[in-house]
């Protein structure tokens, strides 16, 4: 097992997050790499720093270009490469050492044209585990592809992703991409990597799914992704007809596939009205079995803590008494009323609510709680919270 595989970084204005992205690349494993950072136009130090690892590494190739959005530069850096195999990093992530070669002994040995695997996602101290839905295995014969693609943006009740819809953390058959990003037009800003990746999977023949996780996503509250854009829905109007054109055509199962879609756009369309016109309507809402006139406490003011805070500040049934995070700092620059978790040792209290969307999470965040500040686990609540769509779905 010789085959080169391409590794494609864009880079952009992150001069903290690169350097650890790079160096987890270049101690992998398997050493037939082809490492190509396209920066994006940065103004920060992050030039400087592809540069250095371009002369100290001949697997390097370091490409400037004038600011043109991820997609462009994806799609320059592919027209570059000449592995046999591809993978996408994003800039301020980082990959465990073994990734490579594992995932490249799955995809020869399986004689695949894609194979999945997790992510860890970090989000301060806290570290969440995500992985396809779906089972692990191989996807090869007319009945587990039609299985595979009927669940494959959500697996059963519109939830969770049936496949993770990121580019990052698989790997594919060069001869898979090449007409995808040939054909995807437009750079668009949101959505594009779940247009490209389902339309590559549903194109393929052979697919491999395996829970392992490698991949390393790093939470930024200044990342792009938690931005508000000016051309969203304009963006999200290409990805749904460049989506829709792609599996309308897939000869397995189309009509489902057009049906997630549906559900895909909605969701997604609803978080991009609450992110771009600062909408206070609130997308999550907590689901409470605890007595009227409680005295509560909220941890967290990432989106579901924010949506929570919203409905119980609002509701005469519960008494708040305090939001709480362990980055107060970071949201009281913001505006919001976010105080210190040690302020739980002065209050007293009924139930303390973790405002979190992952149970993983929530476990961590309770431990780190009980072991901090003294936290009875009994007090301690989480329950998974129900976005507006899941309610509706329910009634």
């Amino acid at each position: 097992m010789n085959e080169k595989v391409s590794i494609i970084i864009p880079v952009y204005n992150i001069q903290g997050y690169v350097a650890k992205c790079i160096e987890s690349v270049l101690h992998q494993e398997y050493l037939n790499l082809e490492i190509i950072l396209i920066d994006d136009g940065s103004e920060d130090g992050t030039t400087e720093l592809c540069e250095k690892y371009e002369q100290i590494d001949t697997r390097v190739n370091f490409v400037r270009q004038i600011n043109q959005g991820v997609v462009e530069a994806r799609k320059r850096a592919f027209a570059l490469s000449t592995g046999a195999y591809v993978m996408f990093i994003d800039g301020d992530d980082y990959i465990d050492r073994n990734m490579v070669g594992e995932l490249l002994e799955i995809i020869t040995d399986k004689k695949a044209e894609v194979v999945t695997s997790g992510t860890f996602v970090h989000s301060g101290n806290a570290v969440a585990k995500v992985h396809d839905m779906v089972e692990e295995g191989e996807y090869t014969t007319q009945g587990e592809l039609k299985n595979l693609f009927s669940k494959l943006i959500f697996k059963d009740n519109y939830t969770e992703y049936g496949i993770l819809p990121y580019l990052c953390g698989k790997m594919y058959k060069r001869d898979v991409i090449k007409k995808l990003f040939k054909n995807f037009e437009r750079n668009v800003k949101v959505g594009e990597d779940a247009a490209i990746n389902y339309s590559i999977i549903t194109g393929c023949t052979k697919i491999v799914v395996t829970h392992k996780i490698y991949y390393h996503y790093i939470m930024r509250g200044d990342s792009a992704s938690h931005s508000a854009y000016e051309y969203f829905f304009d963006d999200m109007g290409y990805v749904y007809r460049y989506l829709k054109n792609n599996f309308e055509k897939n000869r397995y199962a189309a009509q489902q596939l057009l049906e997630q879609l549906e559900i895909f756009m909605v969701r997604t369309c609803l978080l991009g009205i609450k992110r771009n016109f600062k909408c206070s309507i609130p997308f999550y809402w907590p689901i409470l079995k605890i007595n009227s006139g409680s005295r509560i406490i909220i941890y967290g003011a990432g989106q579901i803590g924010r949506d929570y805070y919203k409905i119980l500040q609002s509701m005469k049934s519960y008494n708040l008494l305090a939001w709480v995070d362990k980055k107060f700092d970071e949201y009281s620059k913001r505006g919001m009323a976010v105080l210190p978790p040690d302020i739980i040792e002065k209050i007293k209290y009924e139930y303390l609510i973790i405002a979190v969307k992952r149970q993983d999470m929530a476990e961590k965040i309770m431990d780190d709680l009980t072991r901090l500040y003294g936290v009875n686990q009994d007090k301690m609540i989480w329950v998974k919270p129900l976005d507006i769509i899941e309610i509706s779905a329910e009634k």
